[in-house]
């Protein structure tokens, strides 16, 4: 039975028994983790000073990297922008799970998330996952309980990647704990593949009793590793992409991505409204459809702006 035949079978039963577990609650707990968080690491009244200075700084200079290193403006963002931004990704994990089209995969989904800052959307996907998992394991699916999610981070600030392992520690989380990508410039699923391949076939091991070395993957084994390395089911920009130019920069590591990903793959666009912002996403829709993606809704909600793409079926 394929995913989409599971989805589509179970997302009225799905969708009812996720709203009697009240997602509100979960924005709920991690907001609380935020409040007692934030105490914390404001604990005087220069610190508290620092981080009220910086809020306008984080609304209205985002684009611009050095402003998270300034004291206490990454905890001003989070404090801005993690709670809405973990309600969004919620909000779009639903309407994925009514059009069936949430990611689903044999050794669960792989996801990459692209300009994570404190990282709202992957624990927002953290807890839906989760929530998906305990679905799977009521109604005897195992094919649902097995639906682990894990994270490849693209996070340029190391301020924010720091932020990221602090309060994944402090709220108990499973991760995310930094980057595991600076720049959007150096992902390439293929190039990456390739590389790591060349990179088993060659590994060698000694043998101190025989005095030899020896090859430590045959070449099916070192193949069957390499070709599922990146291979992303979800893809995530989160409020990356907000200037016309921010396109252009990453035009050929994008189309290098979105070439790579297999049928049922879906890709999230999390931004803000406005004018220049309704160009930057027709281009992005233009050179997704460009690599066999296709529309397949919008959620405009105030202050932001959520759009899903799915590769299409070949």
């Amino acid at each position: 039975m394929s995913w989409r035949k599971i989805l589509i079978q179970e997302q009225d039963c799905l969708l009812k028994w996720i709203e009697a577990k009240t997602p509100l609650g979960h924005l709920e707990k991690i907001t609380q983790c935020l409040q007692s968080f934030l105490v914390e690491r404001i604990k005087d009244a220069q610190s508290a000073r620092l981080f009220w200075e910086a809020i306008p700084l984080v609304r209205f200079a985002c684009n611009v990297n050095q402003v998270y290193e300034q004291p206490y403006a990454v905890e001003a963002y989070a404090y801005v922008h993690l709670p809405d931004r973990y309600w969004r990704t919620w909000q779009v994990l639903l309407e994925l799970t009514r059009k069936a089209a949430l990611p689903l995969g044999k050794e669960g989904v792989r996801i990459l998330d692209v300009g994570t800052g404190p990282a709202p959307t992957p624990y927002a996907i953290q807890d839906y996952y989760s929530l998906l998992r305990e679905y799977g394991r009521d109604k005897r699916l195992p094919e649902l309980e097995h639906q682990e999610v894990s994270f490849n981070i693209v996070e340029s600030s190391p301020s924010m990647a720091r932020f990221m392992h602090l309060f994944s520690e402090y709220c108990r989380r499973p991760g995310p704990f930094g980057a595991n990508i600076i720049d959007f410039k150096h992902v390439n699923p293929r190039k990456a593949r390739q590389g790591l391949l060349w990179s088993l076939r060659n590994k060698e091991f000694y043998d101190p009793e025989s005095g030899e070395y020896y090859l430590e993957y045959f070449p099916e084994e070192a193949n069957f590793i390499a070709q599922r390395y990146q291979r992303y089911r979800m893809m995530i920009f989160s409020n990356f992409f907000t200037t016309e130019g921010t396109v252009e920069e990453f035009r050929e590591s994008l189309g290098a991505l979105l070439s790579d990903a297999r049928p049922g793959t879906v890709v999230l666009i999390i931004g803000a409204q406005g004018r220049h912002y309704s160009k930057i996403y027709r281009q992005l829709t233009t050179i997704s459809e460009r690599n066999g993606f296709r529309q397949i809704f919008e959620i405009p909600e105030i202050l932001s702006r959520a759009r899903a793409l799915s590769k299409c079926s070949l």
